[in-house]
């Protein structure tokens, strides 16, 4: 239950920020919700800081699999190794690695959501995939 109660807490801040920052909104060819997902991603980083709580990631099939072509792992190689490998990055190198392959984000709409630009999305994705290589190395 308190989880629940947690969820419409954060809920309400989000919606709150949004509608006393919506006049700051600007259109800049990228959908509105990545602009309320930036809102979201900030509380949501906000609370785990001030509760000390470990973050949960939803790790599908089909995230797994396109973190798998862009790593050189094999599927089935790759499952085991990923919730050892990511606890050991940091909480800015998940959060790249959940949009770009967990939530199927442009690298365009990465940077929107985290306030960087497209390029500078790409290259910090590109690290944090080479930093996760480097971990799986060491886990073999």
């Amino acid at each position: 239950m308190e989880s629940l109660d947690n969820t419409r807490e954060i809920t309400s801040i989000v919606f709150t920020k949004a509608l006393i920052s919506i006049k700051k909104f600007e259109q800049r060819g990228f959908p509105f919700s990545s602009w309320l997902h930036r809102i979201a991603i900030n509380e949501i980083a906000q609370f785990y800081r001030n509760e000390k709580k470990a973050r949960v990631i939803c790790i599908d099939t089909i995230g797994i699999n396109r973190l798998a072509d862009e790593t050189g792992k094999h599927n089935e190689s790759l499952s085991p190794l990923l919730v050892n490998a990511m606890q050991q990055l940091m909480e800015d190198e998940v959060l790249l690695l959940e949009l770009r392959f967990f939530e199927n984000k442009a690298f365009a709409e990465i940077g929107e959501i985290l306030g960087i630009t497209e390029n500078n999305a790409k290259v910090k994705t590109y690290r944090v995939l080479d930093r996760l290589r480097e971990i799986f190395n060491k886990l073999n």
